[in-house]
């Protein structure tokens, strides 16, 4: 929102630049040539003119404390230019009939700075954005914020690769911790939510439903020794109808709560495929 607010305002002030009888040229060729000229308000342009507006290279200062340094073409940014914000944000690249547009580089105040495609003054398309902290996006923007496959390096050294939606973690991907376990499965507002396989790094494997980052629903657990759960979970805990395989080869099937074995059931029956008849 703060980006969108200052290209709205940067746009209204150039707006009043290509008013030429709100302008006095002070000093040169105000039509077609090279001059200065002042509005009421204070903002100054020094540069070239074209049939009464900015047209060419040229500066224009505004009473805000903004500047803009580059092409203008009637009355407005378009081509390559500069422009500095008076609190201490910069914008340097392509501009589009007074919008951000192509490739262009943002360093925002505090740091953080996105390098990358611009539309309609809003970043659109491939771009690498990284923040303060040190962490690294690197993908698709759609309006300004991380839509669509990209990547996320933190600080930490753990990595996201896969789908943002406004600027959360959602739909597939796949995440490395530093520590070395990984999870690679459905993402939903930033929570592993859905199908996925989650790989801890000292071998244990679970594969099957997540909500909100927990285990939850169907799915199997296989420990690192080589037992392994089959059935039902909630919240990160076993519970419900399920199968315990041990590595002995005992078979337990039953119904869980809370992890604790409540019932043993009989085993499933296995269905038997029905021989095809043969030709006649």
């Amino acid at each position: 929102m703060k980006v969108v607010i200052l290209v709205l305002f940067c746009c209204g002030l150039l707006f009043a630049v290509s008013s030429p009888a709100l302008a006095k040229c002070i000093k040169g060729d105000c039509k077609n040539g090279t001059g200065t000229f002042v509005l009421p308000r204070g903002d100054r342009y020094v540069g070239s003119f074209r049939n009464g507006k900015p047209d060419g290279k040229g500066v224009l200062k505004y009473a805000s404390g903004n500047k803009y340094e580059g092409d203008f073409q009637n009355g407005q940014p378009h081509g390559e230019g500069i422009y500095t914000y008076a609190n201490g944000d910069k914008y340097a690249g392509g501009y589009e009939h007074g919008k951000k547009s192509g490739y262009g580089v943002y360093t925002w105040a505090d740091g953080t700075t996105y390098s990358g495609e611009y539309l309609n003054g809003v970043k659109n398309g491939q771009g690498k954005r990284i923040y303060p902290d040190g962490s690294i996006y690197e993908g698709k923007f759609v309006d300004g914020m991380l839509t669509g496959q990209g990547t996320m390096i933190w600080p930490n050294g753990d990595k996201y690769v896969g789908s943002f939606n406004d600027g959360l973690l959602y739909g597939q991907g796949v995440m490395t911790w530093e520590n070395g376990d990984k999870y690679e499965g459905y993402w939903k507002n930033d929570a592993m939510e859905g199908q996925g396989v989650f790989t801890w790094k000292n071998g244990d494997v679970y594969s099957g439903q997540w909500k909100r980052n927990t285990t939850h629903g169907q799915g199997k657990f296989t420990w690192k020794a080589g037992d392994s759960f089959e059935g039902a979970f909630k919240n990160d805990i076993i519970d419900g109808v399920g199968t315990y395989r041990g590595i002995n080869g005992k078979v337990i099937y039953g119904k869980w709560k809370d992890g604790v074995l409540l019932k043993e059931l009989p085993l499933p029956k296995k269905n038997k495929k029905k021989a095809s008849a043969g030709p006649r």
